[in-house]
């Protein structure tokens, strides 16, 4: 049955090779490969074939296509072909030890950016911004989407702390010895079983 779980689970191998150089380039280059890339990044020279391959990634609800634009591929992760669309995001500063790191899929609306991160709260010491220890807060890396008074992810070297950023510089929370790592757009709570 088209779209079902079961149509879903079964790829051929060349399947599997085509969605996931199509999830490369649009991570990468922010837009679907063309037809001919396809084809030479999966050791395929027929135009019809790569075709006759989204044709049945579409079918099994992996992807959905305007066939009258070029590169109009678009990938569905969600459940049944919603359209929604899943990013792996780590939970963490660095890696572990280990070289396992853990990671949450979410909704890429919610995160904002394939960069992303979530950063575990275990402090009490932001309360006042409503942020409360066990939450998870979503950092978008780096600084520079932060504005004069958003709330940013900081290291000095000892531990993450999470401050307001100031003066428009790397000026952070009257220190300017503080690195950047990213700016909170969210914060994931889940409340206690009763």
């Amino acid at each position: 049955m088209p779209g079902s779980t079961q149509s879903k689970s079964r790829l051929s191998r060349r399947q599997q090779q085509i969605l996931e150089f199509i999830r490369q380039s649009v991570q990468s280059r922010g837009f679907p490969p063309s037809i001919r890339e396809i084809g030479e990044a999966v050791g395929l020279s027929s135009s019809s074939t790569v075709h006759s391959h989204l044709r049945s990634l579409e079918t099994k609800g992996y992807l959905r296509r305007n066939p009258s634009k070029p590169r109009s591929i678009e990938l569905l992760d969600g459940p049944k072909g919603t359209g929604i669309r899943l990013v792996e995001i780590p939970v963490g500063v660095g890696s572990d030890p280990d070289g396992n790191k853990r990671t949450i899929s979410l909704p890429l609306e919610l995160v904002g950016n394939r960069e992303s991160f979530l950063f575990p709260v275990d402090s009490e010491r932001y309360r006042d911004e409503a942020i409360m220890p066990g939450d998870l807060v979503i950092v978008n890396r780096g600084s520079s989407g932060a504005r004069e008074g958003d709330m940013v992810l900081t290291d000095d070297g000892d531990r993450p702390t999470l401050c307001r950023f100031t003066n428009g510089s790397r000026a952070t929370g009257g220190r300017a010895d503080l690195e950047i790592l990213g700016r909170v757009v969210g914060v994931i709570r889940k409340f206690p079983e009763v």
